[in-house]
C-alpha cells in the first residue's frame, strides 16, 4: 500500500513504486491517493487526483488504485482497520506499507506503528544534502521495517512540488518525468496553471 497526495503523480513514484516491487517481492502495489491532509493546504481535489492516477496505472501490470476515500476509514476505523481490509481483499496477511523516511520519521515519533502480524514498513530513504541517509530503525521495530536501496538515479531529487511549478510557469515537461497519459490529463483538466 503506498499513500500519498500524488499531485500529480510522476517518474519519482513510479521508481519507489517498481524498487519496492524489486526489494520485497511484492505482487502488487495499492496506490491510495489521500484525500486530506493538513500538511499540505491547497491540495489539487481528490477526483481530479484520481483521473491522473488512473492514467498513471495504465499498462502498469502491478500497480492498482484505490479509488474511494480512505479517510472515511482512516479516520472512523484507523489504520489497522484499512489494513485489515486490504489483507482481505487479497486473501493474504502479508501487507506492506511504502513510506517516505519523513513519515517513517514521524510515525515513529508519534508511535503509530505497532508490529502486527504480516504488516510491515518499506522505508524510502531520503538521502540529504548528496550524502547516504542516516536512517534509524529502532530495535522493536527491526523484525517489520524495511529500508528500500537508495537510488542513484536522475528521479530521486524529483517532486509534485517542482512539478506544478514549471506548469504553472510554462516551462516543457518530458515523458522521463511525467508519462504522457499524466501530462495529457492535467493539460485536459487544466491543472496547475498559472492564472
Amino acid at each position: 500500500v503506498y499513500f500519498g497526495s500524488f499531485d500529480p503523480p510522476h517518474a519519482g513514484h513510479l521508481d519507489t513504486i517498481r524498487r519496492a516491487i524489486r526489494s520485497a517481492g511484492l505482487d502488487e502495489v495499492v496506490i491510495v491517493p489521500n484525500a486530506r491532509t493538513s500538511a499540505k493546504p491547497g491540495l489539487t481535489p481528490l477526483e481530479s487526483r484520481i483521473a491522473l492516477l488512473r492514467e498513471f496505472v495504465r499498462g502498469e501490470a502491478k500497480l492498482n488504485l484505490y479509488v474511494g476515500d480512505p479517510s472515511l476509514i482512516l479516520e472512523r476505523y484507523g489504520h489497522d482497520s484499512f489494513y485489515e481490509r486490504i489483507a482481505q481483499i487479497y486473501g493474504t496477511r502479508d501487507v506492506y506499507q511504502i513510506v517516505g523516511e519523513d513519515s517513517f520519521e514521524g510515525i515513529v515519533s508519534r508511535g503509530d506503528f505497532k508490529p502486527i502480524d504480516g504488516r510491515k514498513l518499506l522505508v524510502v530513504p531520503r538521502p540529504r544534502d548528496g550524502a547516504a541517509s542516516n536512517l534509524s530503525i529502532p530495535a522493536s521495530l527491526k523484525s517489520s521495517v524495511s529500508v528500500l536501496p537508495e537510488n542513484d538515479d536522475d528521479v530521486r531529487g524529483l517532486s509534485s512540488t517542482l512539478i506544478r511549478r514549471l506548469i504553472a510557469e510554462g516551462k516543457p515537461i518530458d515523458g522521463s518525468i511525467l508519462s504522457p497519459g499524466v501530462h495529457r490529463a492535467i493539460d485536459d483538466l487544466g491543472l496547475y496553471r498559472s492564472n
